[in-house]
């Protein structure tokens, strides 16, 4: 396992939200975006991949603003996603490009909150 010394330091919050695409952008400044369920997908998320950064997720079923969601999250975290549907139903498959995983000090449903919130 690495440990990560190829992600650079200067990857902060702001930089990770700045990398986003611009219309997941604009969809987290929403002053009515649920940020429980933000904040549901992304301990889950942080959960399987701070314990086995290799783990490949694959979702039960989730709305398409759900997997919205997730598929933002996933940038800010630098992981790939996928929608696709898998026996009549769509699925979002979550895998890590990295050996390893690395949580930011803040997580995104915290940095939206103070920062776009107020």
């Amino acid at each position: 396992m690495t440990d990560c010394r190829h992600i650079h330091p200067a990857y902060s919050e702001a930089h990770r939200f700045s990398m986003m695409e611009a219309l997941l952008q604009s969809l987290l400044k929403r002053k009515h975006l649920p940020l429980g369920v933000l904040s549901y997908l992304e301990d889950e998320m942080i959960e399987i991949f701070a314990h086995d950064p290799l783990s490949v997720y694959i979702t039960s079923e989730l709305s398409s603003f759900e997997r919205l969601l997730l598929h933002a999250l996933c940038q800010y975290y630098f992981l790939r996603s996928k929608s696709t549907t898998i026996a009549g139903v769509r699925r979002t498959k979550v895998e890590n490009a990295n050996k390893c995983f690395h949580e930011p000090d803040i997580s995104l449903a915290t940095y939206i909150d103070k920062f776009y919130r107020r």
